[in-house]
This record gives structure tokens, sequence and C-alpha cells, in this order.
């Protein structure tokens, strides 16, 4: 059972989570494109602050009053930035060795 500070959810068709009263929207990130429809946990820390995680990866991080704060690195990955590490920009190719 989850404390009351985690919440499930599952993630919207606008891969967004309604919670208290907030619509928080969960950014793309290196890993998937969206979450429509995957189980997640919003959690609420003391000073009001929350985050969304899917399993153990937090997803997105955001203010008591519902706005984005953002991790970073994720972004940039989603964005056209350096892929993950282990990750072959092409899955046909042969590996280096």
């Amino acid at each position: 059972m989850l404390s009351r500070a985690h919440n499930e959810r599952i993630v919207g068709n606008d891969n967004c989570v309604f919670f208290q009263k907030m619509k928080l929207q969960i950014p793309p990130n290196a890993y998937r494109m969206h979450y429509v429809k995957a189980r997640v946990r919003v959690h609420r820390y003391p000073d009001g602050g929350m985050a969304v995680f899917h399993g153990p990866r937090k997803l997105a991080e955001y203010t008591a009053d519902g706005t984005l704060t953002g991790i970073e690195e994720d972004k940039k990955s989603a964005a056209g930035g350096a892929p993950p590490t282990g990750y072959m920009a092409d899955p046909f190719s042969a590996p280096p060795y």
C-alpha cells in the first residue's frame, strides 16, 4: 500500500495526469515519447513540490502550483541531443567489435 504522499495514476490520452485538481503534463524523454495509459506514481513532497515516476525513473518535477520544473538531461535528449548511454544510432548496423 502506498503512503499518502505517493499516489498512483493512469496517464491520460493527452500525456497528463490529474492530481489534487491540477493537470500535470509529462514531457517526452529519451526513453519514451509518451506515457499514455501507463501507470505512474505522483509523489508529493513536504515543501509542496511534486514529481511523477514510472517505475524507478523520475519523469518530471513540478512546483507546488503544478508548474513543470523539468529534468534537463531528459529534455535535451528528447529534443535531439545526445542519445542515452548504450544506445545504438542504427539498430541494424553491426556492432563495432
